[in-house]
């Protein structure tokens, strides 16, 4: 699928359940893991 968009980072947090989490936790590289992820991308031409 051609989506005219090239990820740059992907960054993730929120390890486990939400309502357990006591502290604050610190952001990790990559996705898969964590239940939040933000993509930073930057668009291509057409």
């Amino acid at each position: 699928m051609d989506n005219n968009f090239r990820i740059i980072k992907t960054y993730q947090t929120i390890f486990g359940l939400p309502r357990e989490i006591t502290e604050i936790q610190e952001v990790q590289n990559g996705y898969g893991n964590g239940s939040f992820v933000v993509i930073k991308a930057q668009k291509i031409s057409d």
